[in-house]
């Protein structure tokens, strides 16, 4: 099976956790995450993870 095109919605601590195994697998995780949560990851990353856009 190919890389997979993953849509991650509200990566907390399961989605996030879920969404970084994937991206180490080597599949294309994309993540939507509210104001809060894209700031967390902004400040403190995380697992390689970077948060771009501006939401709403």
């Amino acid at each position: 099976m190919g890389a997979l095109r993953v849509a991650v919605l509200g990566p907390g601590g399961v989605g996030g956790l879920v969404g970084t195994l994937l991206a180490r697998q080597g599949h294309a995780v994309t993540c939507l995450a509210g104001p809060g949560t894209a700031a967390h990851i902004e400040r403190h990353g995380g697992c390689g993870w970077s948060a771009t856009g501006t939401g709403r």
